[in-house]
Parts: structure tokens; C-alpha cells; sequence
């Protein structure tokens, strides 16, 4: 899938930089393995780091990253699957209408029941606790904390000479 991956982007978008990629193994990594993993992403000078590893595994990974490195992180869900081909996706106007979610449940329940019921569920939570801590308008808000963001693709923006 790496390779599809990377011919349609090289297709879609030919000026992008692709810096390099990792498809690592089906398994937890090691210690060592993670280290070598952040090694290779700061000898290419990678600016955004692209994580399509499946949730939660990739979510965990991207913030990893983005503590370690002085880089972007971003976990992708199944974006790499549907851009290499492997995965269909859902008609645009299920897509317009919010409903892809709906449209991969139907492709892979056995898969995906429990993460859209309870993580759904756990996300609207947070959004509701979230929305409670609000500031009160005019009051002055707390300051700004940057988001947690971390890889399989990595890119590289080309910098001025």
C-alpha cells in the first residue's frame, strides 16, 4: 500500500516533497526501534509527519512525535487507504451530509462497531465537558496552548535558498 500511496501523490500533487516513509511492522516497537523512528524523521529535516497507523495506536504515536521533534504531527485515520485505492470511500454526498462514518460502519461492522460506539460516545463527552468549561463572554480567556499534533508519510516544505 506504501507504494500506491506514494504514486498517487506523486501523481496528485508532483511539486510535494515526500521525505521519506515507514511502514513498521504489525507489533509494538521498541524502545530502540521508536528511537531509530525519530532518528531517520530528523536526518530528513521532515516538517510534517503524516501517522496512518489505525486508532488509537496512530494518535498515540503522533503525539509522541510531536514531544520529541520539532515537527508537525498528524494522524490520518484512513486517508493513506483511501488515496492508495485500497479503500473505498463514501459517496460525496454521504460525505457531504457527515455520514462517511455511516458508510465504513456499513463496510466493516465487526470492525468498527465498538470504536464508533464508545468512541463516538467518549468524543460527545469530552465536546459537552469542553463546552461547560467555556469562558463566559467578556470574560478574558485562558492563554493558548498549542495542539498536540505526529507516521508513516513524511513531508518536507522546500525552504528559500
Amino acid at each position: 500500500m506504501l507504494a500506491a500511496l506514494q504514486r498517487e501523490l506523486r501523481r496528485r500533487f508532483p511539486r510535494a516533497v515526500i521525505a521519506g516513509t515507514c511502514s513498521p511492522p504489525f507489533r509494538s516497537l521498541t524502545s530502540q526501534e521508536l528511537r531509530e523512528q525519530e532518528d531517520d524523521i530528523r536526518a530528513v529535516g521532515a516538517d510534517i509527519v503524516w501517522v496512518g497507523l489505525g486508532t488509537p495506536l496512530q494518535d498515540h504515536r503522533a503525539a509522541e512525535l510531536s514531544a520529541a521533534l520539532p515537527v508537525v504531527s498528524v494522524a490520518v485515520g484512513a486517508a493513506f487507504d483511501f488515496i492508495a485505492g485500497s479503500k473505498r470511500q463514501a459517496p460525496p454526498w454521504m460525505q457531504n451530509g457527515g455520514l462517511e462514518w455511516l458508510f465504513r460502519l456499513g463496510c466493516e461492522p465487526r470492525r468498527l462497531w465498538r470504536r464508533y460506539l464508545f468512541g463516538n460516545a467518549r468524543f460527545v463527552g469530552g465536546v459537552v465537558r469542553q463546552a461547560a468549561l467555556r469562558t463566559p463572554p467578556g470574560a478574558s480567556a485562558p492563554p493558548a496552548r498549542p495542539p498536540d499534533a505526529g507516521t508513516a508519510l513524511v513531508s518536507r516544505r522546500e525552504r528559500a535558498r
